[in-house]
């Protein structure tokens, strides 16, 4: 397994009421002009709440150039409003599941990580339509008392 120390979280960049779910987001990721040879993310969370794999985790993801190698990807479904503007559009159910999965991640991968957004590591996306430090703050105290045990 590499060596993983951070989670970065991601949208979609899809309009909520678009069906958005890992087989999707591999078929934009795999076909020109990208023609990655996998999904780029780790994990995808539908607009239902459900935690999708994406990428298998000993693979380093694409998915914030230059900050791949100690990372896993996680993409929301949403993330802009009927108009393309970024707007949190996250709802009850994924967040749970995202709090579920940083939990999860952190117990099985043994080592302390942070968690962040794509907009905290370059300036030219909004992605994931919030500041994760904010959105998620209990979950990035939990981490840090997790780790300070």
């Amino acid at each position: 397994m590499r060596r993983i120390d951070t989670i970065i979280l991601h949208c979609t960049a899809t309009p909520v009421e678009m069906e958005v779910n890992a087989d999707v987001v591999r078929e934009w990721h795999t076909a020109p002009p990208r023609s990655w040879s996998d999904i780029g993310y780790h994990f995808v969370i539908d607009n239902e709440g459900r935690i999708e794999v994406g990428r298998p985790l000993d693979k380093v993801g694409a998915h914030a150039k230059g900050h791949n190698t100690g990372a896993v990807g996680i993409a929301y479904a949403g993330g802009v409003d009927s108009d393309g503007e970024p707007c949190n559009t996250m709802n009850r159910r994924q967040r749970a599941a995202i709090v579920a999965l940083v939990r999860s991640l952190r117990t099985i991968l043994g080592r302390p990580l942070s968690l962040i957004g794509h907009n905290d590591v370059t300036d030219k996306k909004a992605c994931p339509s919030f500041r994760v430090g904010d959105e998620f703050a209990d979950l990035v105290e939990w981490l840090a008392a997790y780790d300070a045990r």
